[in-house]
C-alpha cells in the first residue's frame, strides 16, 4: 500500500510486508513498517489510519478503536467486512462480523474535524472503489483526488437530480 500515514509527512510512504517503509518520493527507507493491510479515513486529520484485523491505529501514536468481540474476514490477510464513507463527512466507517456472525457492527469516530469537504461517495473514483472492495479483490477505496498535505479543494461533484 502507498499512502500518506503518518502525521507531518509531505510524501506518501509504500509500505509492504517484504521491505517496511519506503519513502514514495526518494526511495530512501522510511519509520518502521506502518503495516501493508488496510487504510481508513478515522480521526480529524488528512493522514489515514491503518486499519489492521479489528483495531485501527495511528502511526506512531496509539490503538485508537479496538473491537475484542469482532472478527475479520479472509484469514491471511484480516480484512474488515467494508471501510467507507457510509455517513457522509469524508471520514470512512469500518463494518466489522461479530464473532459468532450473529450481527454487523458499524463503528464511526467521534473526534471532530476542521476539514470540510462533501461525502466521498459524491466521487465517482471512491463510489467504483467501494463496490469493487466488496465485489472483488479486498482493498480500501481510495478517491480520484489528493486528499493529505497541500490539497486543493476537491472538484466540485457533478450531481444531477432526476425527477
Amino acid at each position: 500500500m502507498a499512502e500518506y500515514v503518518a502525521a507531518g509527512d509531505t510524501t506518501a510512504a509504500s509500505c509492504s510486508s517484504s521491505v517496511g517503509s519506503v519513502n514514495c518520493a526518494t526511495g530512501a527507507a522510511g519509520a518502521p513498517n506502518a503495516g501493508s493491510n488496510f487504510l481508513i479515513y478515522w480521526d480529524d486529520d488528512e493522514w489515514r489510519e491503518l486499519e489492521n484485523g479489528t483495531s485501527i491505529t495511528k502511526v506512531g501514536g496509539g490503538t485508537l478503536l479496538s473491537c475484542s468481540d469482532c472478527g475479520s474476514c479472509n484469514g491471511s490477510k484480516s480484512t474488515p467486512t467494508l471501510t467507507a464513507d457510509l455517513l457522509g463527512d469524508w471520514r470512512e466507517e469500518l463494518v466489522l462480523r461479530q464473532s459468532d456472525n450473529a450481527a454487523l457492527k458499524v463503528f464511526t469516530t467521534t473526534t471532530v474535524t476542521k476539514r470540510r469537504i462533501y461525502t466521498l461517495m459524491h466521487d465517482p473514483t471512491y463510489r467504483a472503489q467501494v463496490a469493487f472492495e466488496n465485489s472483488a479483490y479486498n482493498q480500501p477505496p481510495h478517491v480520484g483526488f489528493h486528499i493529505g498535505v497541500g490539497m486543493a479543494n476537491p472538484p466540485v461533484p457533478n450531481i444531477t437530480i432526476v425527477k
